[in-house]
């Protein structure tokens, strides 16, 4: 075809153009049906038709080609992840809502619930919710993120932050759970309850404890089933003491509670300030210490003088005759005299 047009000669693209001819038409190209009739030839063997051929990265693409082909074999060469922009402008939208891509990236367990259209089809990638985390051996690795923890309150929302409220964590998202029964306030739970005389007036004693703290502790952490989680537990009141009469379990106070020092459940002597008071217990205590301190200190400082003053006998033995050295015979050393020739004897 191109020898027809005089190649060596042709430099027109409009030449070109009328070469290729209308593509959207479903009709024969003049020039093609030449070169196909010559190909045939006269002879009794069967018909050889060479289609249109490119040639991309040493391979050879024929056939009816599209822009999407072309692009895919062009991409292809590139190092995944660092394909240009181009690569990732495909007119196949293999994620549209129902398709294959659409569907499996959905189902994805790991995190990679975004269907995302490349050169070469599609790819699942870390949906909403989670991070992109990339592992020492190159491999994508979606975290979720915690938005329970992350988020402020004001954009949690009333419904996951209100006093009875409590904030979720799911894969990819969160889940406020609102208005979650005070069962305590609510015939106690069921738990035991009475009324004593505390200092000449009646108070009501329960064994109800609210757990909503704990209930959103465990939420806020991303427990999938919190119906395991109960609001309320039965718990014998501070300075009271567990007991089962006739099956039912029943609180029964441990000292006379007007005795009772209800935050941390101690429960003080007799007579109230006859007993020991705290400050002066922790004094008795820092006296002791002090004490301790200060004779090992003492005893430090007479072992020191004692080691000091050995050491300074053993250097003044040294450089000084004592009256206890001995002379070099085992006698006992004599004093020293002048001779009477001048020089030093002894005696």
């Amino acid at each position: 075809v191109f020898n027809e047009l005089h190649g060596n000669e042709w430099s027109s693209l409009s030449a070109l153009r009328e070469c290729i001819g209308d593509v959207t038409q479903d009709a024969d190209n003049p020039l093609m049906e030449v070169e196909m009739k010559r190909q045939r030839g006269g002879g009794d063997t069967g018909e050889v038709y060479i289609l249109p051929t490119i040639r991309i990265n040493n391979g050879q693409y024929r056939g009816k080609l599209s822009v999407t082909e072309v692009m895919r074999a062009l991409c292809a060469a590139f190092v995944k992840g660092k394909e240009p922009p181009a690569c990732l402008k495909v007119k196949e939208d293999e994620c549209r809502p129902g398709s294959v891509g659409d569907s499996v990236c959905a189902a994805n367990k790991h995190g990679k619930t975004k269907c995302q259209n490349t050169f070469n089809g599609y790819e699942c990638v870390c949906g909403p919710g989670y991070v992109t985390q990339t592992t020492k051996d190159g491999k994508l690795r979606c975290l979720n993120v915690n938005e329970c923890k992350t988020l402020d309150a004001a954009d949690l929302g009333r419904d996951c932050t209100c006093p009875r409220c409590a904030c979720q964590d799911v894969p990819g998202s969160y889940k406020c759970i609102s208005d979650l029964k005070d069962e305590c306030a609510e015939d106690h739970g069921g738990c035991w309850r009475q009324d004593f005389t505390v200092s000449g007036e009646k108070k009501l004693f329960h064994a109800c404890q609210d757990n909503i703290e704990i209930y959103k502790s465990e939420a806020r952490e991303g427990k999938t089933d919190l119906s395991g989680v109960p609001l309320h537990t039965c718990i014998c009141p501070p300075c009271f003491t567990e007991s089962v009469k006739d099956g039912k379990v029943e609180c029964v106070p441990k000292c006379d509670l007007s005795q009772c020092d209800e935050p941390t459940g101690v429960c003080r002597s007799a007579g109230g300030a006859s007993g020991t008071p705290t400050w002066l217990v922790v004094v008795i205590v820092l006296a002791c210490l002090g004490s301790v301190g200060l004779a090992g200190f003492v005893v430090y400082r007479l072992r020191l003088r004692s080691a000091m003053h050995q050491e300074i006998r053993a250097i003044m033995a040294q450089y000084m005759p004592l009256e206890s050295q001995e002379g070099t015979n085992g006698e006992a050393a004599q004093p020293l005299r002048a001779a009477s020739n001048g020089g030093v004897g002894s005696v």
